[in-house]
């Protein structure tokens, strides 16, 4: 999904735009219908792109086609995924590995920690798809060692959480979507 025009596109503007400050967005800014100024630019965008959404799943259900409730539920899974990928834009490697306080987590066992479920239910949802493919009888609980089998060994991963910055392991993260 991250070669998509689309997606290309929204981490392009993202990147281009994260150091903006407060006189970048008080500049104006008018397109289409919308002419509040650059601070309100994004809210347009978003907008747009909603409507977009809107669209398609219209057209989709006047082809007969509408979503199933396991693409309904992807769905949702994948936006949120972007929403943390949109909390964690600018984020840096010092604020990555500092705790809010002495007793919590930093950020970086904490996204680990999101990275770490999201291996397992990546697997999950590999293996129960290649079973009702394969209809061969195949056990519904998930065997030992398929998360390790599918998205690589645990400790690859645990060294990418303990060793290495916030970018390798969005980036390991994305491999899962």
């Amino acid at each position: 999904m991250n070669n998509s025009p689309l997606y290309q596109a929204a981490a392009n503007l993202a990147a281009q735009t994260l150091a903006f400050t407060d006189r970048d967005l008080d500049q104006p800014w008018s397109w289409g219908p919308h002419d509040e100024g650059v601070r309100f630019a994004f809210l347009g965008s978003y907008q747009e792109l909603r409507e977009l959404a809107v669209s398609l799943r219209q057209a989709r259900y006047a082809a007969g086609q509408p979503p199933t409730t396991a693409q309904h539920i992807l769905a949702q899974h994948h936006a949120t995924y972007r929403d943390l990928q949109a909390v964690l834009l600018g984020v840096t490697d010092a604020l990555y590995d500092q705790a809010p306080s002495p007793n919590d987590w930093p950020l970086r066992y904490v996204l680990g920690h999101v990275v770490g479920a999201e291996r397992h239910f990546f697997t999950l949802v590999h293996y129960g798809l290649a079973r009702h493919l394969a209809n061969d009888g195949r056990s519904p609980r998930l065997p030992d060692g398929e998360t390790d089998n599918v998205v690589g060994a645990y400790a690859d991963f645990r060294a990418i959480m303990d060793g290495q910055g916030v970018t390798a392991m969005l980036a390991f993260y994305d491999v899962l979507h």
